[in-house]
C-alpha cells in the first residue's frame, strides 16, 4: 500500500514510468522469459559442459596473477568517469592530427563538465529496491538465448561470417544485428551474478576469475564473428570495467587486456582491408582511423563555425530522428542513419563516417544540444552508478560506461545502444519512488 500511495503522489510523468515497469514485471512476456531461464538454468545445472566449467579453476595460472596483482597495487588508481571520458576524449583528438583547431575542443569543453554535472546529481541518488532485480539471472539467460539466436539467424540469412567475410556484413539484417548486441549485456549480467557468488564467499577468487574470463571469451567471440569492431571492443571493456568494480582485477590486467583489445581491432580492420584488395598492417589501420575520424570532426566544426550555426547546429533535431526513424518507420524523420548523414555533408554516399562521440550531436544542435547530451548520457552512466549495488545495475554500468568510451571513436548513434541508455534512468526513477513493486 505505501508503494501505491508513493506512485500515486508522484508527478504524472514518473508515475507512467512506475506503471510501465511494474507492468512488465508482472507480464506474461517476462514470466514466460523468466519460465525459460529457469529451465535453462537447471539445464546447465544437470548438464556434461557444467561438468567442464568446473574443471575451469585447474587452469588458474596463480603465479601469473599474483606478479600482476602485486603490480596492480604499486599502482592502484582509480578515476572517475567524467574524468575518464573527457581524458579520454582530448586524448584521441590529441593523437588523431596534428593539425586539429582550436574550435574542436570548444564542443569537448562544453560536453565534459555537462557529463560531470548529470553523473554527479544522478550516482549521488540513494535508490532501493530495483526492478527485475529478483529474476536477473534467468532474464539474463532468456535474453543471452534470445540474442543468440538472433545472432545465428542473422549470419545465415547473410549467407556467410561477417568475420571471415567482410562483404557478408551489407546482407545483415538491422533488426536482427540490434537484437544480436544484447547478447553482450546479457553475458555481462551473467558476469555480476559471478561477481556477488565471490563476494558473499560462495566461490573463491580463482573460480570466479577463471569463470568470467571464460564467459567473457565466448561472449567476444560470438559478437565478433558479426565483424564490428566496436562491439568487439565494448564486449572487452565491459567484462574488464566489471572485474575492476569487484577488485577482482587491477590496472595491470586493464593495461594488458587493452594492449590485446588494441591489437585485435586493428588486426580486424587489417583483414576487412585485405579482403577488399587493400594492404596495410595493424598500426596503420589504427592510425589512418582515428586520424580520419578526427578530421572528420574537426571539419564538421569548422564548416559549423564559419556558417554561424556552431551554437545550434545545421539539421535542429532531425539528425536525433534519424537515429529513431532508420529503424523505426512511423518516427518521422530522414530514415537515413546519423553516420549516413555526416557522409553526405562531405558529399559521398552509400557510406558511413564516424565523427566522433561529438560530431554527429554537433552537426544536429551545435553546442546547446552537445551540452543536453553530456547531461543525459552522464545521469545514464550515473543513474547506473547509483543502482550498482546490484547485479542489474552493476552490468549496467559496466556496459554503458564501455559503450561511451568506445563511443568516442565511433559515436553513440545506433538505436540499441540509446535504448540501452534509456534503462538506468527509469530504474532509478522506479526505485526512488518505491515503485517497483
Amino acid at each position: 500500500m505505501r508503494a501505491s500511495a508513493d506512485c500515486f503522489r508522484a508527478p504524472l510523468v514518473l508515475r507512467i514510468i512506475c506503471f510501465l515497469l511494474v507492468s512488465a514485471e508482472r507480464s506474461r512476456t517476462l514470466g514466460c522469459a523468466r519460465l525459460l531461464g529457469a529451465w535453462l538454468e537447471t539445464s546447465f545445472s544437470t548438464s556434461r559442459f557444467r561438468r567442464l566449467v568446473l574443471h575451469l579453476p585447474r587452469l588458474y595460472p596463480a603465479a601469473l596473477w599474483a606478479r600482476l596483482d602485486r603490480l596492480s597495487a604499486v599502482a592502484e588508481f582509480s578515476l572517475s568517469p567524467p574524468v575518464l571520458v573527457g581524458a579520454a576524449y582530448a586524448a584521441f583528438l590529441v593523437l588523431g592530427g596534428s593539425g586539429v583547431s582550436r574550435a574542436a575542443f570548444l564542443p569537448v569543453a562544453v560536453f565534459v563538465p555537462a557529463f560531470a554535472l548529470g553523473y554527479r546529481v544522478c550516482s549521488a541518488a540513494r535508490a532501493r529496491r530495483v526492478a527485475f532485480e529478483e529474476h536477473s539471472q534467468r532474464l539474463a539467460l532468456s535474453l543471452l538465448l534470445a540474442s543468440l539466436a538472433a545472432l545465428c539467424l542473422d549470419i545465415y540469412r547473410a549467407g556467410a561470417v561477417p568475420l571471415i567475410e567482410p562483404a557478408a556484413r551489407a546482407k545483415l539484417s538491422v533488426a536482427l544485428t540490434y537484437a544480436s548486441t544484447f547478447l553482450v549485456p546479457a553475458a555481462v549480467l551473467l558476469g555480476a551474478e559471478l561477481c556477488e557468488r565471490h563476494r558473499r564467499g560462495s566461490i573463491s577468487t580463482a573460480e570466479v576469475r577463471m569463470y568470467l574470463l571464460a564467459l567473457a571469451a565466448g561472449a567476444v567471440f560470438l559478437i565478433t564473428l558479426l565483424g564490428f569492431r566496436t562491439q568487439t571492443a565494448v564486449a572487452v571493456l565491459s567484462f574488464l570495467i566489471l572485474m575492476r568494480m569487484y577488485r577482482l582485477i587491477g590496472n595491470a590486467e586493464i593495461l594488458a587486456a587493452a594492449v590485446l583489445l588494441v591489437a585485435a581491432v586493428g588486426a580486424i580492420g587489417a583483414h576487412r582491408l585485405a579482403s577488399g584488395g587493400g594492404e596495410a598492417d595493424i598500426g596503420e589501420v589504427l592510425g589512418g582511423r582515428a586520424k580520419l575520424t578526427v578530421a572528420v570532426y574537426d571539419q564538421l566544426v569548422r564548416q559549423l563555425q564559419e556558417a554561424g550555426a556552431l551554437l545550434t547546429g545545421y539539421y535542429h533535431g532531425r539528425l536525433a530522428l534519424s537515429t529513431f526513424s532508420s529503424f523505426l518507420g512511423f518516427v518521422p524523420g530522414p530514415g537515413l542513419g546519423a553516420r549516413t548523414a555526416v557522409a553526405q555533408e562531405f558529399g559521398v554516399s552509400g557510406i558511413s563516417m564516424t565523427s566522433t562521440l561529438l560530431g554527429t550531436v554537433v552537426l544536429d544542435l551545435g553546442l546547446v544540444g552537445v551540452a543536453l547530451f553530456g547531461i543525459s548520457s552522464g545521469a545514464a552512466i550515473g543513474s547506473a552508478r547509483a543502482i550498482a549495488f546490484t547485479r542489474t545495475g552493476a552490468a549496467l554500468y559496466s556496459t554503458l560506461l564501455a559503450y561511451i568510451l568506445v563511443g568516442i571513436e565511433t559515436g553513440l548513434v545506433d538505436f540499441s545502444v540509446l535504448l540501452l541508455f534509456s534503462l538506468p534512468p527509469l530504474l532509478l526513477l522506479c526505485s526512488l519512488w518505491r515503485c517497483s513493486g
